[in-house]
């Protein structure tokens, strides 16, 4: 039995020093996180932004292993320490039958030599209440996620030139003249309130020499499906999508959704041929730049 006794003692020891090892390492891994949340939160460049969220997940799941490998550890060492104990007490038990009478007398002798004499240390009773003091760690990402409906393309269809208003066909619903099928919906996990940026392209033929002027492509955007109205009824709502990423709605909470109608003038003589150009859409968190 002794040799067991050592045997336990000797893992348990293992043991709490693994799990001191692994406990410096979550702390350390926790802390970088921290570090690098305030770096995703803090840049302005969407490929240093990437950078750091790899990076971020490359440490979130090294934390999450030093969590699993605790927790084991843990479940491991509270095992050890049922059998150390029942060890003891079987121990103790033996020792108990082998001493007999004599135990009983000497514990009593003890116990009224304590009560008579207050200044004796040693003998404290039994503990009648416990504190543990836990520290508690989170680290709350940003999270921004957005889907589109009917955006992958936005198609005008054949056009004449010298015409103006042209709509996109996803404007209108084909049973609804007032609510339009082309929109962004937030998640509704968002973590912030989000604003839209907007750009794109010059209208061109794949030659590249033949370009539709910037100012002819417009747009409209509401969170309400059945506006913007159509400029044709005399309201011209439309803003003409830029080059530079620019913010167009702002403060946008989980679960909108943000309604686009989509317009172009085909000028006069304008060179027939098959043109297309890139749009792009940038959600970002409230106040930071779309760059």
């Amino acid at each position: 039995m002794l040799m067991k006794h050592k045997y336990l003692q000797s893992n348990i020891q293992a043991i709490n020093k693994s799990l001191i090892s692994h406990k410096e390492r979550g702390r350390k891994l926790a802390q970088q996180m921290r570090e690098l949340q305030l770096q995703i939160t803090n840049t302005n460049l969407p490929a240093k932004h990437d950078i750091l969220i790899n990076q971020y997940n490359s440490l979130w799941i090294q934390y999450q292993e030093i969590r699993k490998e605790i927790t084991h550890l843990s479940k491991h060492k509270f095992d050890l320490d049922a059998t150390h104990i029942d060890l003891d007490h079987r121990s103790t038990e033996s020792k108990v039958k082998s001493i007999g009478a004599s135990f009983v007398i000497i514990f009593l002798i003890f116990g009224i030599i304590s009560f008579v004499n207050p200044d004796l240390v040693g003998l404290t009773g039994y503990a009648t209440s416990a504190t543990q003091e836990a520290v508690s760690n989170v680290t709350i990402i940003t999270n921004i996620a957005m889907v589109a409906n009917n955006m992958s393309s936005i198609e005008f269809g054949a056009l004449l030139p010298n015409t103006q208003y042209n709509k996109a066909t996803s404007n209108w619903n084909a049973t609804d003249d007032y609510e339009a099928t082309a929109y962004i919906e937030f998640g509704p996990t968002n973590s912030v309130a989000v604003d839209l940026c907007i750009n794109a392209t010059e209208l061109h033929t794949a030659s590249g020499l033949d370009i539709i002027g910037r100012d002819n492509y417009t747009f409209t955007n509401s969170t309400n499906d059945n506006v913007p109205p159509d400029p044709l009824d005399g309201i011209n709502a439309t803003e003409e999508i830029p080059e530079a990423l620019v913010k167009y709605n702002t403060g946008l909470s989980s679960s909108d959704r943000v309604y686009h109608r989509f317009w172009l003038d085909v000028p006069v003589q304008q060179a027939a041929g098959d043109y297309e150009n890139n749009v792009t859409f940038k959600g970002v968190a409230e106040g930071i730049s779309c760059e």
